[in-house]
Parts: structure tokens; sequence; C-alpha cells
């Protein structure tokens, strides 16, 4: 936790140290791709280990300070937690071979709050469609398939069986550091 709160200082005093110009992002065009950890949390237990994603996008300037941008993102996560009723915490470590495949379409806006600067922070706001799939991996799902696609057999929230698998709408929130 100490390395983390010092990397966040290192990052906050280069930003606003850093003055160098970049050019005007109004009515420029540019493709990307992003990546980091992701952990899900919700629910009555805390699953999930910490796991990498990675992604692309296309962002378009609107105003020196306003950015429209669609993207995707793909990544997996693995069980954290060794027994069920368990939380997993911040945790990298792999507790099993099941793991969840994810998926995510978004669009939104971005807002460059220094963007004349060469480290330019930035806040954003977008809509998706995300979809996972519970996959088992050993084939130790005790509940037996009921497809050929791998996907586990479980209990939703109701208790009833069902394939563990599902499309939601999300809304996410950035905050993040660009360097230009």
């Amino acid at each position: 936790m100490k390395r983390l709160t010092m990397l966040m200082i290192i990052l906050l005093a280069l930003m606003v140290c850093s003055a160098v110009m970049a050019d005007d992002l109004s009515d420029r065009w540019g493709i990307g791709i992003t990546g980091g950890l992701m952990k899900p949390f919700g629910g009555n237990h805390d699953y999930a280990s910490v796991d990498p994603f990675g992604g692309g996008w296309i962002r378009g300037g609107l105003t020196e300070h306003w950015l429209m941008e669609v993207g995707m993102t793909a990544g997996r996560w693995h069980q954290g937690a060794a027994l069920m009723g368990d939380d997993a915490g911040l945790t990298f470590s792999n507790e099993g071979a099941d793991f969840t495949n994810m998926w995510q379409a978004m669009g939104g806006l971005r807002y460059n709050m220094k963007p004349s600067s060469k480290w330019n922070p930035y806040l954003g706001a977008h809509m998706g469609l995300i979809r996972w799939r519970v996959v088992d991996d050993d084939g130790s799902n005790d509940l037996e398939y009921t497809n050929h696609d791998q996907t586990m057999i479980g209990y939703d929230e109701s208790g009833n069986i069902t394939k563990l698998e599902l499309d939601q709408l999300t809304v996410t929130m950035t905050l993040g550091v660009e360097h230009f």
C-alpha cells in the first residue's frame, strides 16, 4: 500500500510540474490500446482475484477539453478465495481452475483537465454493455454440462439452476493521467 501511495504522489508531482505544450485535439482523431488490472466486486461475497485486462479505443476531439471515445475491453479473472463464503480481498492468487471471461464495449465522453500539458490528467464517463461467462477449465463442474462450450452451470440469486453467463448494461467512471 505504501508503494501505491508513493507512486500516486510521484505521478501527481510530475503532472503538476510538467508544462510542455501539446497540440489542440479539437477535430482530431486517434486510436490506441489500453491495459491494466481489474477486480470485479459486488454481491454477497468477494470471490474474484486481481487479473489483467486489455483493450483498444477510438477517440475524437470535440473541443480543447472534451473528447468522445468508443472502445472495447476484454479480460478474465480467476477465483481468489479458496473456500465458498471466504472473501478474496486484494489478491493476485488463483485458487481454482474456473475463471470468468469478460468483454465490454462502451462509448462516452472524456474531459482533459490540462490539455496543454505533456502530462494530462483526465476524467471520463462511459456507458456500455458487458458480457461475461464462467468457464470450467478442468471439467470439475459438479452440476454437469448442459452445453458443449464449457460455460458452467450454477445457481442464480433465487437458487434456480442456470447457465452462468449474462449481458448487462454498465456505467464506467475513469480517472487517469496520459503522457503526450
